[in-house]
């Protein structure tokens, strides 16, 4: 978004309904028209007796813009991962897609707009393995990786057992292979040591775990 643009946004959070004089901003009053215009276009800030406010939809983008520059603040990946068990059995996906690639992870993904966990669970089991089944909150983690002491992935996962599932696994996805592995060989696989925490932990209590890993480049 241009700078000018934050800053009319920025105006309007602390003055809802301000008049074309009354912007504090240090740019030429056409600049300035330009860009409020390019707003109101976009449905972010609305014009009404000679006074601009923001509208439903630039209201819910301050959510995700940094108080004090309205630049884009950056926000923590929500994901849920399932550890489904059958006997002495976990399913783990071969991750086929960057970022890490070849690892043995387990099965999980994104929570979409608008989904309760419950149902971003249901979905993604679904999507990734075409199978059902019975899901229980087992704890949360909150991982932060670094790359040469640079903050790059920031993920909240909300791990969920799956008992007694039905359906026929669908073996292979454009971003992975699964497979239900023999307890006694998970800890000879390459698999991520976050996911690998969580597996070991599949018949504990509810637990939080917070936790920060370290990477040289790739």
């Amino acid at each position: 978004m241009h700078e000018i643009k934050r800053k009319i946004i920025q105006h309007l959070k602390y003055n809802p309904a301000a008049k074309f004089s009354e912007f504090e901003i240090e740019a030429d009053s056409n600049k300035l028209s330009y860009h409020i215009r390019e707003l109101e276009k976009e449905g972010l800030i609305e014009h009404k007796d000679d006074k601009y406010s923001l509208t439903n939809e630039g209201k819910k983008l301050l959510n995700f813009l940094a108080d004090e520059t309205s630049e884009q603040r950056k926000q923590p990946v929500c994901v849920v991962a399932m550890i489904p068990v059958d006997g002495d059995k976990v399913l783990l996906q071969k991750r086929l897609k960057e970022p890490w690639h070849g690892y043995w992870m387990l099965v999980a993904g994104r929570v979409e707009f608008g989904e309760s966990f419950e149902q971003a669970v249901e979905r993604e089991l679904f999507e990734e393995t075409s199978l059902k089944g019975e899901m229980q909150l087992a704890g949360m983690v909150s991982s932060r990786s670094y790359n040469r002491d640079k903050l790059t992935y920031h993920v909240h996962m909300y791990c969920y057992k799956i008992n007694k599932t039905k359906g026929a696994l669908k073996a292979k996805i454009k971003e992975g292979r699964n497979k239900w592995v023999d307890f006694a060989e998970v800890p000879k696989l390459n698999m991520h040591p976050v996911d690998y925490l969580m597996y070991t932990k599949r018949d504990e209590k509810f637990w939080l775990i917070e936790q920060k890993e370290y990477f040289e480049g790739e």
